[in-house]
């Protein structure tokens, strides 16, 4: 059976931020909970702007946690 890929949207890499009319930003989890509303969004339209992650202290101990930046275009 062959798996169909969606479409990815073509965005020059080079355009500003702005010029991309983003008119909402959210941040989200990307673990297994978060993972499921980001693909939600970005089925809706939303953009992936930016992966990160973010390092923080946990009773002492240093965690990692994989975090997404979504934009919302504006019209």
């Amino acid at each position: 059976m062959k798996s169909e890929k969606p479409p990815i949207k073509n965005l020059s890499l080079t355009k500003p931020l702005w010029d991309l009319k983003i008119k909402e930003i959210e941040g989200f989890n990307i673990e297994i909970r978060g993972r499921k509303k980001v693909n939600r969004l970005l089925k809706e339209g939303w953009l992936l702007l930016h992966i990160y992650t973010l390092l923080y202290k946990d009773n002492g101990v240093w965690r990692q946690k994989p975090m997404a930046i979504l934009g919302k275009k504006g019209k």
